[in-house]
């Protein structure tokens, strides 16, 4: 079971679950991770990020395909897996649906193949190797487009895309040929250690696991594969087929594949699975020589995954760990933690993930403490030396920002003008509900339906939304409630505009009798708006896709100055308007003139771009 997805009630839901990029940032720099995942600070992404996403998916692509049902010169899509759209649930409610391998039998191309010839079958390593080196370059030129688009639409790119081409292209190509020969170690060994009973068993066709190895055919097949022999020595087609490892299906959405813990609160990827011993041999690919620092963290990422499939196993112990490092094109094993260790590294990370994912924490709770920076050569051999933590500092993303790098110099208040900091849009109200009701959201056109009440207080009536997840006491109707951490809005009901609170992920309801000091007035309920001046640090723009099939574009980017961070953001035709006077770069100091302050899904404040009869938003270049 190398994917586990979560049931419809998981309680901890995606964005609070622990993965090993984060432990490992936690454990590098303490305020690294701090700015990276309380704040939502981007780094850049220089081309060479986007090279591993390439090569792997080349390897993997190749690994799905068959000599025997595969043309050598056959176009890429031959083998595509027909996918199906599902909607992850968190806690009842619904997220943005994602496309996986379709669990129904029709679509699949491997039962519609046409066999080739045996004479064509490969029936040595060499036959196998050239092959698969055919179609690895089929792939590669499929993969490397792909992930140059992907690249090209980042809005924190860095770099020139045809330029890293000319000279890491064809080194990339050959990572991913090193690795198609590093897999055929595994088919020869498949070969000479493969015991009769599971050869026989396969040639049956009823050895197929739950996740099969992404082959072509529907996750459910009983069928005789046409390559299996009534008896005799393996064959190499055999041994290609028997051999191959899980891994995440080149066709299924980013993330898609995960395996999530049983708990909840960890969440990991693996890159291969090799099951035909047998036995669980775990590899994580990696497109570069080992050379880094970064080779401490994946020493830990590869116990960290056996620790995954231990505790989600019933303590299964996989047999083999191993780093493929394509660039130095070398295997590096790494010791399979014991049975005592494996509850050590769970402990240890659990610890790790309850102080992430505090919502109360603030920057000092995370101090600028950067680990030691370590040394390896190729292939991920540790020199023995470590330099001064200040030399991870050099390599940090938020150099800019931080004052362990030196001195900063971010954006000084003006007149007009607020602190990032000081932005405090919430509310606590006290009053008698009435009318629960589930209703239609703008826009409508979206059919997403939110519960509604009406809140009567001392001075009037207030209208009130709920995300999914906010529990309400248990209904009566003109019961006295207490609501913490509401932010205010106006919405059109009818023909007449009410006051609004939106109660979001982090606020809250209790029954309270009686009205106190600190609760707010109807006269109070304003929606805020607020200009600030500080740094543009990085950018999330993306394109959504309505459930009415629409299409919505969203511009956003993330501004500091020296008292806190928060998103800015503009949506469809407010995008215009707002960067009238330009569109601003990674470092540039700017204006948001005029912003309405509203709570995102996750109950932070974000800065809004309105455009109405009285002006629009302005996110004006310093």
């Amino acid at each position: 079971m190398p994917v586990n997805h979560p049931p419809a009630d998981d309680p901890i839901g995606p964005y609070k679950r622990l993965s090993h990029t984060q432990s490992a940032m936690l454990s590098n720099c303490p305020r690294q991770w701090y700015h990276r995942y309380k704040e939502g600070l981007r780094g850049e992404s220089p081309p060479i990020l986007a090279m591993g996403r390439a090569v792997e998916e080349a390897i993997c692509r190749t690994l799905r395909e068959s000599p025997v049902l595969v043309p050598i010169d056959a176009q890429s899509e031959w083998l595509d897996s027909p996918l199906e759209e599902t909607i992850p649930q968190w806690a009842g409610g619904a997220l943005q649906a994602v496309n996986r391998p379709s669990r129904s039998q029709d679509g699949w191309p491997s039962p519609k193949a046409i066999t080739s010839l045996k004479s064509t079958w490969p029936m040595s390593r060499n036959e196998m190797k050239r092959w698969a080196s055919y179609r690895l370059d089929v792939h590669f030129a499929r993969c490397w487009e792909a992930a140059g688009k992907e690249w090209n639409e980042d809005p924190n790119k860095v770099g020139d895309w045809d330029v890293f081409t000319a000279k890491d292209g064809p080194r990339a190509q050959q990572m991913a040929l090193d690795a198609i020969e590093l897999h055929l170690d595994e088919v020869q060994q498949c070969i000479v250690e493969l015991d009769s009973e599971a050869l026989a068993n396969w040639r049956s066709g009823q050895s197929r696991p739950e996740w099969p190895a992404p082959d072509g055919f529907p996750y459910e097949w009983s069928n005789p594969h046409p390559c299996a022999k009534e008896g005799g020595i393996i064959s190499w087609v055999e041994a290609w087929e028997i051999s191959r490892p899980w891994f995440v299906d080149p066709d299924a959405d980013s993330f898609s594949l995960t395996c999530i813990h049983k708990d909840f609160w960890f969440q990991g990827e693996y890159d291969l699975v090799y099951r035909w011993s047998g036995e669980i041999h775990i590899v994580d690919i990696k497109a570069s020589i080992g050379a880094t620092d970064r080779s401490g963290d994946y020493i830990k990422q590869m116990r960290t995954y056996a620790w995954l499939w231990w505790d989600m196993h019933d303590g299964q112990l996989p047999s083999r760990l191993e780093i493929w490092y394509l660039g130095a094109a070398s295997k590096k094993h790494v010791p399979v933690p014991n049975q005592k260790q494996m509850k050590i590294i769970g402990e240890e990370l659990h610890t790790c993930w309850i102080e992430a994912q505090e919502d109360d924490t603030i920057k000092e709770d995370f101090p600028m403490n950067p680990a030691p920076y370590r040394q390896f050569s190729a292939g991920g051999v540790s020199s023995g030396e470590d330099l001064s933590g200040l030399t991870r500092c050099t390599h940090c993303d938020f150099v800019n920002i931080c004052p362990n790098s030196g001195p900063i110099n971010l954006p000084s208040i003006e007149k007009g003008f607020v602190s990032i900091g000081d932005i405090d849009p919430y509310l606590t109200a006290w009053g008698r509900v009435y009318r629960l009701s589930v209703e239609l959201q703008f826009p409508f056109t979206a059919d997403i339906r939110k519960r509604e009440f009406t809140l009567h207080m001392e001075d009037g009536q207030v209208n009130c939304v709920l995300d999914d997840d906010i529990e309400l006491p248990e209904w009566e109707e003109g019961m006295a409630v207490r609501i913490f951490g509401a932010t205010p809005a106006i919405v059109k009901k009818g023909t007449q505009w009410w006051k609004r609170l939106k109660i979001g992920r982090n606020a809250g309801i209790v029954l309270a009798e009686e009205r106190r000091d600190g609760d707010c007035l109807m006269a109070q309920i304003e929606a805020m708006e607020v200009s600030v001046k500080a740094l543009a640090f990085s950018f999330d723009h993306r394109n959504t896709t309505r459930s009415d099939g629409s299409e919505s574009k969203k511009w956003s980017a993330r501004l500091v100055d020296d008292t806190g961070v928060i998103p800015v953001e503009a949506w469809d035709g407010k995008i215009l308007s707002m960067l009238l006077d330009g569109e601003p770069v990674r470092g540039d100091v700017v204006k948001a003139v005029v912003f309405s302050v509203v709570g995102n899904a996750a109950g932070r404040p974000v800065l809004r771009a309105k455009q109405n009869r009285s002006g629009s938003s302005r996110l004006k270049i310093v």
